[in-house]
Order: structure tokens, then C-alpha cells, then sequence
């Protein structure tokens, strides 16, 4: 299993990267939009393809990341 706390010091947010291996499918929880270069470049190091993000609840501090 593939788990990523990644964390965005502007808006002090975590999100969270999920695969259940290298080259499979993944799943971001929480994404912050100005930080989606950086979970772009992560997939492609772990040859992951993103196939689902979720927003677990809105954010007053952040754009979501999920557009």
C-alpha cells in the first residue's frame, strides 16, 4: 500500500495520497488547487494513475483541488 501525507504551509492543509500499489490506481483526499503540479509530478514518480479525489469536508483556508 502507497499512503502520502502531504502537506501545504500557506493554508496549513493535509491531503493524502492512496494506491494499493506502484503502477495501479490512486485516490487524493483533500486536494489544494495550487498544489496540483506537485500531486501530478508524485504520480509520475510512482506510476500511479489517479483515478478518484475526494473532498472529505470544504475548506474556508483553500480552493479545492479537485477541478
Amino acid at each position: 500500500m502507497i499512503f502520502r501525507q502531504l502537506f501545504d504551509s500557506v493554508s496549513g492543509t493535509y491531503s493524502y495520497l492512496l494506491a494499493s500499489r506502484p503502477g495501479g490506481e490512486a485516490m487524493i483526499l483533500d486536494p489544494v488547487l495550487e498544489k496540483a503540479d506537485r500531486y501530478c509530478k508524485l504520480l509520475q514518480e510512482l506510476d500511479l494513475r489517479l483515478v478518484k479525489a475526494v473532498d472529505t469536508h470544504l475548506h474556508a483556508d483553500h480552493v479545492t483541488g479537485i477541478a
